[in-house]
């Protein structure tokens, strides 16, 4: 813990976040859903793993989801002063039903 102590993720993470928005097309809904999914960033920004941690209840928000981060892949490479070879990421979708989309993530 001690080495993310000191890494200033902000940029970074605020990268990943745009990369993903531009490549998350959830498709029409009538109801609010959240998705959740985590997933692995290697060194050099590759994408390691992904899963699907909560599902929004519909397989076609689900999939729009893990798509996104598909295709936004590879990311930037990790900031120099993470010691770690790969950061785990919490990556949150939500669909409300006004029609506004919103995600959002978080290193862990």
């Amino acid at each position: 813990m001690a080495a993310r102590a000191n890494v200033d993720w902000g940029p970074w993470l605020a990268a990943l976040q745009r990369k993903v928005e531009q490549n998350w097309i959830p498709g029409q809904t009538g109801t609010s859903r959240r998705t959740v999914v985590i997933f692995t960033v290697g060194r050099g920004g590759e994408l390691q793993s992904i899963r699907l941690a909560r599902t929004s209840g519909s397989q076609q928000t689900d999939d729009a989801a893990l798509t996104a981060i598909q295709r936004a892949a590879p990311f930037l490479p990790l900031p120099e002063a993470y010691e770690g070879n790969s950061v785990t990421i919490n990556f949150t979708f939500d669909i409300n039903v006004l029609g506004q989309l919103t995600v959002d993530g978080s290193a862990n």
